[in-house]
């Protein structure tokens, strides 16, 4: 028993002015023939009651209770058969004709002494009778452990002055309490083979529900201090639909259909700390206009289908950290008041974030989305982290969407990895201080992607990168850029960009053009020897006077010719060799303007190379 009483909530104006005596009720009277001041009285009345029940199950029912129902891990108490029942034989554990003459003389001296003489004993109650507490006042605790309940329990009206504890029992009809005030009510280790309803405007200071077993829906509603569900299974419907609960534990509760927390105030601490959401079928989780007024805890949580919290506020700290989500995940116009963080979550269907408020730091370190991502319209006021996160697998056109968005505060993509698309920013007010990871590791090699929507992307962070002074960073994102600007339109509007990334790697490159302006000097220096030999040897062939170039027979002339052209800035082909110039004959004249057009590109391609290599802001 607990060291002091509960305390009922105060406001009672819209419960029942009158009660009646819990003594004048048969049930009552049955499950408390040894009193309610004792272990061993609760022990005592635990084997009358189920004696009593037993009359209506058959042996291989009773048999299935026994060794199912009372044992570890659902059973904190770790009763055996024998302490249960008291009965040294497993089989006549639930003997009624041996216990039916001491019960019924029992039952009927309780009733005497509690009543009067006066009061007509009525008769035992049937086990397949509604067990009826409604509208009884229970000044002293009543303790139902290890109950067993084969018709529905109704609580309804009731008000409890004390603890109402049914640890280990089982419920193989529903339970129902609609209007009742109940200053504390334990249900762990139980078994619900039916529904169980809390429905109506209950007001419960603390309920228990630990490590219990719903085999049906669960439908949970009014105002509660405590609401504990921890590791809990929940094999039917969870409807908490605008319940109240200052503070919650769900920690390893297991939902495995439809579960419903739609506008429900969580006044206090929500603790779902390792909650399996693992809805079946079309079925999911939805905290639509849930309300939680201070910090939660969805930590090493799981979600299946499809899981909803829109238009939810979050007013404390809120924490995601670990979770995994295998369906679509919406927060769509959320409010979060504070901090968020979805550490190494992982998302494998779309994660919608839109219309969303942050008012604090959100937190996506080392998260993995493996779908859509999408923040359109939302605002953000604390600094976000998508450090280390993996865009690994998105697979739409519009993977990673944050259009319209308003950032406050420093947005970090630091080592984020984009596999198959580019982050989408049209529209949006971005911050001075973003960070991005500047190396081919974490940028797409192939895209699944509109190629107008990746350049525009691409030009967005490079503007943004190259305004923080990280000149090499930008250029990264400018020649990914262009190298997209080479698919991009007709053939004839690719074929600069085609050269531009082919000769200098669009300006970032010294060794290309350097490579290229050497080799064109060689080649050039080829052609004019051959083709001043050649009109030599014609001439002297022909017996015509020899040309004035053919002074030398060796490569030494038609190499400095071809540097001074390669140089032409140095002025030398003019003030040395400007006799060659004006006798040349007309094919080495246009072999020396190629070469000079092509030098003057490939000298002012390494001049962007140098500019690039050492340029400060």
């Amino acid at each position: 028993m607990p060291d002091r009483k509960p305390m009922l909530p105060n406001d009672e104006t819209e419960f029942m002015e009158t009660y009646s005596d819990p003594n004048q009720n048969p049930w009552y009277v049955l499950s408390t023939l040894y009193g309610t001041d004792s272990h061993d009285a609760s022990k005592r009345n635990r084997a009358a009651w189920n004696s009593w029940v037993s009359q209506k199950l058959s042996q291989s029912e009773l048999i299935e209770i026994l060794s199912k129902r009372f044992t570890p891990p659902y059973n904190d108490l770790n009763y055996s058969i024998d302490e249960i029942y008291e009965f040294p034989n497993a089989k006549e554990a639930f003997s009624w004709q041996r216990l039916k003459d001491e019960i019924l003389a029992k039952f009927r001296m309780e009733w005497k002494l509690r009543n009067g003489d006066e009061s007509p004993v009525p008769e035992l109650p049937n086990p397949e009778d509604i067990i009826n507490l409604n509208g009884i006042k229970f000044d002293e605790p009543l303790v139902m452990n290890g109950f067993i309940f084969t018709s529905n329990l109704n609580l309804s009206n009731c008000r409890f002055e004390n603890v109402f504890n049914c640890d280990n029992s089982v419920f193989l009809s529903g339970i129902s309490s609609e209007s009742s005030l109940i200053a504390s009510c334990s249900f762990r280790n139980c078994y619900f083979d039916r529904t169980v309803v809390f429905s109506g405007n209950n007001k419960i200071s603390s309920a228990y529900f630990t490590r219990s077993i719903f085999n049906y829906n669960l439908f949970i509603q009014g105002e509660y201090d405590i609401l504990d569900m921890d590791h809990a299974i929940i094999k039917g419907n969870a409807d908490f639909t605008s319940t109240t609960i200052s503070t919650c534990k769900f920690e390893q509760t297991n939902f495995t259909r439809l579960v419903r927390f739609v506008g429900t105030k969580f006044l206090s601490y929500a603790y779902f700390n390792g909650a399996k959401f693992l809805c079946l079928d079309s079925e999911y989780a939805d905290f639509t206009n849930a309300d939680f007024q201070y910090n939660v805890d969805f930590g090493n949580a799981k979600f299946g289908n499809l899981v909803l919290f829109n238009n939810a506020n979050f007013s404390g700290q809120t924490l995601f950290w670990d979770s995994i989500f295998y369906g679509k995940a919406s927060f769509s116009a959320v409010n979060f008041h504070e901090g968020i963080t979805f550490k190494n979550a992982r998302f494998f269907d779309g994660l919608s974030l839109t219309g969303s408020k942050f008012g604090g730091e959100l937190e996506f370190y080392r998260s993995t989305f493996e779908a859509y991502v999408n923040f359109s319209r939302s605002e953000f006021d604390g600094t976000v982290y998508f450090d280390e996160a993996s865009f690994s697998k998105a697979i739409d056109n519009n993977s990673v969407v944050f259009s319209g968005c308003r950032f406050h505060e420093p947005l970090s993509f630091q080592l984020a990895k984009f596999s198959l698309s580019y982050p989408i920013f049209s529209g949006a007010i971005l911050p001075d201080d973003i960070s991005f990871s500047a190396k081919n590791e974490y940028w797409p090699k192939s895209l699944n992607q509109n190629l107008e929507t990746a350049r525009e992307s691409l030009a967005r962070i490079r503007h943004l990168v190259d305004k923080n002074g990280f000149v090499e960073d930008a250029h990264f994102f400018y020649r990914r850029e262009m190298m997209l600007n080479q698919h991009i339109g007709s053939c004839l509007r690719r074929l600069p960009f085609v050269l531009y990334g082919s000769l200098s790697n669009f300006g970032s490159s010294i060794s290309k053009p350097l490579m290229l302006l050497f080799i064109t000097w060689i080649l050039c220096t080829v052609f004019l020897f051959f083709l001043l030999n050649s009109e030599c040897l014609i001439a002297l062939i022909r017996d015509i006077s020899s040309p004035p170039l053919c002074t030398n027979w060796t490569i030494i002339l038609p190499a400095e010719i071809s540097l001074s052209n390669s140089l032409p800035f140095l002025g030398m082909n003019k003030l040395i060799y400007s006799d060659f110039y004006t006798n040349a004959s007309f094919s080495i004249k246009v072999i020396l303007i190629f070469q000079t057009l092509i030098s003057v590109i490939l000298i002012f391609l390494l001049a962007l190379g140098f500019r690039t290599k050492f340029r400060m802001r």
